[in-house]
């Protein structure tokens, strides 16, 4: 069968292969999805291409068709290898209609349609009555009419939602998370190259995201808010689609009364700071009505939490605090558990409710992509949590939608399995980064605060950490990388242990049972061995001390500040030591204090001690300062351990952090000294026991 053949006539031909009896055009209309009259215009087609090839079409008026193929006949092997042209299923096309309408500024005849599908136009006019009521429920409404053709019409809120949705219907939040990072190197992935993909990428302009992108970098909300990967996914498709259809002439209305409550918060200004970058960068007019919507955006939006705060609450709102206890009492009567002593289920139900409320109030989309697992896996749990949110509604005075009752279950099926099964089991664990230094004390000791049930074996670095598990019996690894290894299960987190990523920690604790190791007693140490311990530590110590360093500077560029801290450093090779640091941050940057610094780390063949400095930014930067930390390529377990002590200090100290920011120099060297001193004597106290 050479050539090409229309897809819907493949389908036909397959269709009439799998029937031994005639079939009637009525029923291979109803098996595609397409009117009677589409079928029987297609069947001449058919014929053509069932003659050419050597097999017969018989069309018996009152019985139907019927193909008849040769037992010898190579007609269904070629048929199987014919390329089709593209086409459209009936879900397909009713998507392809939704998008046209609402993106065009114009009305759109029905030819056009029917053009583009090769179908009737009766059959556009049913696809059209199938989208219908779906677009009324998002209160827009189709209008058509005789000669006029067809157009949607809504408010311009309601348009974005629908918009919105559409887009999170057709890509997850992994695939916009990949384009958005891959698209300005790149042409757009394999993944998205379908044409409904492609025109929903032009409407929220796909051709704006590089500006938008560098906007809200530039703004500083990333620092300021941290936010979660789906709200800064959900702030990037806003912002895209309302300069895509301000450029396409539509008009963007906000409620005035609104927008001047809502300029009282702290998200205004932060919402007027994007905006006014985005216009430059793009250089459009943006009027302030954009503000309020990106400010409800940023009051919805799901933040990252800093877990470490466990005795604080992000969100200061005793009423929301309240309702988080209220609903934790309803699930321990339903779950029979006591969950109120679970001090970080509360913590995460407030820093979550808050912001859901939020988006709630302001009637915007709320969608969970694990709904469906989430019912299947906690169905008991989600119908608990169902019930329980009727006194929330009551309260807020709207409806509580499904998505948002399955984050609530997430929350509370972690907290329920980890109260069945932490009461007397303990999990061995190595944790491991790139460097070994730094980044993981700060993860070693959330890890210790937060889960009393895990035992911390060994910290150590990624490279050769093969041998280290062979060795150590240990249960899994938590990792601030991903490591090519498939002895034990790894959970790749991030240093400051955000709240996705003690989700992920609960999870593998629900997953991975605990072996059971027999407790070796302490043999102590020979004193030889208690000498080489206090040795590395004073030694270390010294070096750290001797080498410190203070630099200003008025430019927070990674390049820049690696600059610095290499011409600061004592280093027999300085282009090595560059290389080194960058190599690092390659892996992801490390953002310490609450987002006001970050660390710079490494280890390297190019120094001979473990060195540290601080880099003071003198003017208003996304960082207000940077911590260089390295150690040499064969540094020992001991001399890592004090600089990990260090950087953990330094991110829980607001003393020493304000000693930074207000240039107190000497005071940032007497910190320095302290830590040193401490963890000396700690050491001796150790050996000593």
């Amino acid at each position: 069968m050479a050539g090409q053949i229309t897809k819907r006539s493949k389908l036909i031909i397959d269709l009439l292969l799998k029937q031994e009896t005639y079939v009637s055009g009525s029923f291979i209309a109803k098996q595609l999805g397409v009117s009677k009259r589409t079928i029987l215009r297609e069947m001449n087609e058919v014929e053509r291409q069932v003659k050419k090839n050597g097999a017969v079409l018989e069309r018996v008026p009152g019985k139907g068709v019927k193909l008849i193929v040769d037992s010898d006949s190579s007609f269904i092997k070629d048929f199987h290898l014919t390329s089709v042209e593209e086409y459209f299923n009936p879900e397909e096309r009713q998507r392809f209609l939704m998008i046209e309408l609402i993106s065009a500024n114009e009305i759109l005849k029905l030819y056009y349609f029917a053009s583009k599908f090769k179908i009737s136009e009766a059959t556009v006019s049913n696809d059209l009555d199938k989208i219908e009521p779906w677009l009324n429920k998002r209160k827009l409404q189709l209008i058509r009419k005789p000669g006029y053709g067809v157009k949607i019409e809504g408010h311009e809120r309601d348009i974005r939602k629908t918009i919105v949705e559409l887009v999170y219907d057709n890509f997850s939040r992994d695939e916009l998370m990949s384009f958005l990072k891959k698209q300005y190197k790149t042409s757009i992935p394999q993944s998205l190259r379908s044409d409904i993909k492609k025109r929903l990428l032009n409407i929220i302009g796909d051709n704006t995201l590089n500006g938008i992108e560098n906007a809200i970098e530039k703004s500083g909300v990333l620092a300021t808010y941290q936010l979660a990967d789906n709200a800064y996914v959900a702030l990037v498709v806003h912002l895209s689609l309302a300069v895509q259809r301000l450029m396409g002439g539509e008009k963007i209305h906000f409620d005035p009364v609104l927008l001047d409550e809502l300029s009282e918060s702290p998200e205004y200004d932060m919402a007027t700071k994007i905006i006014e970058v985005t216009a430059k960068n793009l250089d459009i007019q943006i009027p302030v009505d954009e503000v309020g919507y990106v400010t409800m955006h940023l009051q919805g939006a799901k933040f990252r939490s800093n877990s470490d705060k466990e005795a604080s609450f992000k969100i200061h709102d005793y009423e929301i605090i309240h309702l988080a206890e209220q609903l934790v009492q309803i699930m321990e009567r339903k779950a029979g558990l006591v969950l109120s002593d679970n001090r970080r289920l509360l913590t995460d139900l407030v820093n979550h409710m808050g912001p859901a409320f939020t988006r709630i109030k302001m009637g915007m989309i709320i969608r969970n992509p694990l709904l469906d697992q989430i019912k299947s896996q906690y169905s008991e749990y989600f119908s608990w949590t169902q019930a329980s949110v009727n006194s929330l509604e009551e309260r807020i005075g709207k409806a509580i939608p499904e998505d948002e009752v399955g984050y609530l279950t997430m929350h509370f099926g972690a907290a329920i399995e980890s109260s069945i099964k932490r009461k007397t089991l303990v999990w061995r664990v190595i944790i491991a980064c790139s460097t070994g230094i730094g980044s993981s004390k700060l993860l070693e000791s959330r890890v210790r605060k937060l889960y009393k049930n895990i035992e911390i074996v060994s910290v150590r670095s990624t490279r050769n950490i093969e041998s280290v598990i062979q060795k150590e019996n240990v249960d899994f690894l938590i990792s601030t990388v991903k490591l090519n290894q498939d002895i034990v299960p790894t959970v790749v987190v991030s240093p400051l242990l955000l709240d996705e990523d003690a989700l992920k920690i609960d999870t593998m604790l629900n997953r991975v049972d605990p072996k059971r190791v027999e407790r070796k007693g302490h043999k102590g140490f020979k004193f030889v061995e208690k000498l080489a311990r206090i040795r590395k530590v004073s030694t270390a110590g010294e070096s750290i001390l001797k080498n410190y360093f203070y630099e200003m500077t008025s430019d927070d560029n990674t390049d820049h500040l690696i600059n610095i801290a290499v011409q600061q450093l004592d280093s027999n090779d300085p282009q090595q030591l560059k290389k080194d640091f960058l190599k690092r941050e390659i892996m992801g940057q490390t953002i310490i204090c609450e987002g006001r610094a970050n660390l710079l780390h490494c280890r390297s063949k190019a120094i001979d001690c473990p060195q540290i400095g601080f880099i003071r930014m003198m003017e208003d930067r996304d960082l207000d300062f940077s911590v260089v930390m390295v150690a040499p390529d064969s540094s020992d377990a001991i001399s890592r351990s004090l600089l990990g002590t260090i950087t953990q200090k330094i991110a829980e100290s607001e003393d020493w952090v304000h000693a930074v920011l207000s240039n107190d120099i000497e005071s940032v060297y007497k910190y320095l000294e302290h830590v040193i001193e401490d963890e000396l004597e700690t050491m001796l106290n150790i050996l000593e026991d």
